[in-house]
């Protein structure tokens, strides 16, 4: 499960951050996670929208935790991040292995973007990406309870990838898509 946040909605954004979290339905979660919070200063060209930048202001009002996307001394360099989600993602992954994301023409389309600024390609295909709204949405429908933890920290790219990933496991199981 990948997260990211950003400082605008289109393929080219700004990315805050990146969270990702492997998981299988069966085993649960990967004891180690994936987290960077992104070097804006090295991310030239990129879009910031002012729409996007007075939401995470209002986030970061209500939720003072949000704006830790913003610390300045935790800045990892671009290519540096990507390397080492590449290297988290070979470790933990396989061909057959999906890469989920809460709605994977926002996420995972931002960070092919982003790889391909900085000269290479993501560890995935399009082949492989799964939508978590989808899986929620039909676990919605079909009534099922969901019980596990809320998410304390919204808007935290890692607690959200790590919440998605809980609730996607929850679902798959309670719907039989794992007997």
């Amino acid at each position: 499960m990948v997260d990211i946040e950003t400082l605008s909605v289109h393929p080219d954004a700004t990315v805050l951050s990146i969270g990702a979290v492997a998981f299988d339905p069966v085993i649960g979660l990967a004891p180690i996670s994936f987290e960077s919070t992104l070097d804006r200063a090295s991310q030239k060209g990129r879009r910031i929208d002012s729409d996007t930048v007075l939401w995470w202001i209002r986030q970061a009002e209500e939720n003072p935790g949000a704006a830790s996307v913003f610390n300045e001394r935790r800045l990892e360099p671009v290519a540096t991040a990507l390397h080492r989600l590449d290297e988290y993602y070979y470790h933990w992954c396989t061909e057959d292995s999906g890469v989920w994301a809460n709605g994977p023409d926002f996420d995972l389309v931002i960070l092919r973007s982003l790889y391909e600024d900085f000269g290479s390609k993501p560890p995935w295909t399009h082949r492989q990406h799964r939508c978590y709204r989808t899986l929620r949405n039909f676990a919605l429908e079909a009534g099922l309870e969901i019980n596990i933890k809320p998410n304390m920290k919204p808007h935290n790219a890692l607690a959200d990838a790590e919440f998605q990933a809980e609730y996607a496991m929850e679902a798959v199981k309670q719907l039989g898509v794992f007997a």
